[in-house]
């Protein structure tokens, strides 16, 4: 017998936050791939911004190429940071 449990809404009443799926024998959100969180209503481990969209790993990754790219600018003009 398949049990019908209400999943978690947020105050607007959206379920799982729209950012997920109910599973309606546990009552828990599935949440989407980016989000986590009871209501998938937070950035999943690894990502940020107002749409989990931002990676840290691509972050860093762009952070370290523009100051590799900026440190070897100066480095050929004898300039300083």
């Amino acid at each position: 017998m398949k049990r019908n449990i209400a999943c978690p809404t947020t105050e607007d009443g959206e379920v799982c936050s729209n950012h997920g799926s109910c599973d309606d024998e546990t009552g828990k959100c599935n949440c989407d791939a980016k989000w986590g969180g009871t209501l998938c209503e937070v950035c999943a481990l690894g990502y940020y911004g107002p749409s989990c969209d931002l990676s840290n790993f691509f972050s860093f990754f762009f952070f370290f190429l523009i100051k590799n790219k900026i440190n070897n600018y100066n480095n050929n003009n004898n300039c300083s940071l």
